[in-house]
Formats: structure tokens, C-alpha cells, sequence
């Protein structure tokens, strides 16, 4: 038996998803798989029929924010009753959480990107199917990075090294130079 505890979808920042997810695990002979999204529950909706229909069976799971000796990390969570309210509102407010957090990475952004701004920002819709976040489709579609995968290795970059966001040796991003988010 094989399990995989630890996949993420487009409920957060992947672009599987629940039906794709239950059809690759099966392909490569998962029998046990939990969704950890960042955050949120909501693949779960659609999860359960997948699985069925796949013959897997899956655990809940959520992966979400900790701190742990004064730093930041991630924790993940598995078979919780999904109707607790307590958990309900743990979760709600991780959510509020990270969105109070794109919407600081914006504002830094459009500090240096004009084409930016936190109401234009806030009333930007994206295809929820296209999965990942809200902020990095926005700068996309705004011109600052050329690809979802560029502005995602990008700022990985950024947060591995604890820098501001510039390339090194001057690259280029979107046709223009990246400035410090």
C-alpha cells in the first residue's frame, strides 16, 4: 500500500485538481491520500467523490500556520471532525490571516510596480480551476512576472534568502528589472 499525506490543489497553491488528484494516485497505486491545503478544507467537497470513484480512500487533512520557538512553520493536521466549529473558525481565521498577507505583499509590489494596487487587487477575480494564488495570478496578469511559474520561483527565491526581490547579476522579469518587495 501506498500513501500520500502531504498533496496540495487548487483550493491553495497547486493546480490539481480533487478529480485529478484521485485519478493520478491512482495511476501510480496510492490507496491513502490527504489533501493538506494551505488553509483551507474546501477540495473535500469534491475529494470524496474522486476517491470513491477512484477506490482510495482518503483521511482529512489541512495544512496550516504555527509558531514554534518564536518562528513561523507549517503544520499538518489530520482526521479532524470538518463540522467542529471550533476548528470551523481556526480555520476561518488562518484564511483571513493569509489573505491580510497577499494583500501586504501586494502593496509592497505596487510601490514598485505602479500597474499595481490594493483596490484593483482586491476586485481581481481569477478562474479558481487555474489554482495557486490570487496575488501571484494578479501580478501575472498585471505584466510584472510572464508566467505563474516565473513570479512562483521568483518569490520562493526571495523568502529562501530573507532578501529584497532582485535577481541576481540584474535579471530581467516581465521586461522590466525586479525591485525589492
Amino acid at each position: 500500500m501506498f500513501a500520500d499525506l502531504h498533496i496540495h490543489s487548487i483550493f491553495s497553491d497547486s493546480t490539481r485538481s480533487p478529480e485529478n488528484i484521485a485519478v493520478v494516485a491512482k495511476n501510480q497505486n496510492v490507496s491513502l491520500l490527504s489533501v493538506c491545503d494551505h488553509g483551507s478544507i474546501a477540495s473535500y467537497e469534491r475529494l470524496a467523490d474522486a476517491c470513491k470513484k477512484s477506490g482510495i480512500s482518503y483521511v482529512i487533512g489541512i495544512e496550516m500556520g504555527a509558531m514554534m520557538n518564536g518562528q513561523d512553520c507549517h503544520m499538518l493536521v489530520y482526521n479532524f471532525d470538518k463540522d467542529n466549529q471550533n476548528m470551523l473558525d481556526f480555520i476561518r481565521r488562518e484564511k483571513e490571516k493569509s489573505d491580510k498577507e497577499c494583500e501586504a505583499m501586494i502593496v509592497k509590489m505596487s510601490r514598485d510596480y505602479p500597474g499595481l494596487s490594493l483596490s484593483d487587487y482586491l476586485a481581481y477575480n481569477y478562474p479558481r480551476e487555474s489554482g495557486g494564488w490570487k496575488y501571484i495570478h494578479y501580478a501575472v496578469a498585471r505584466n510584472v512576472f510572464k508566467t505563474y511559474e516565473e513570479a512562483g520561483a521568483i518569490i520562493r527565491w526571495r523568502l529562501t534568502v530573507g532578501v529584497s526581490l532582485h535577481l541576481p547579476d540584474g535579471k530581467r522579469c516581465g521586461g522590466k528589472k525586479l525591485a525589492r518587495i
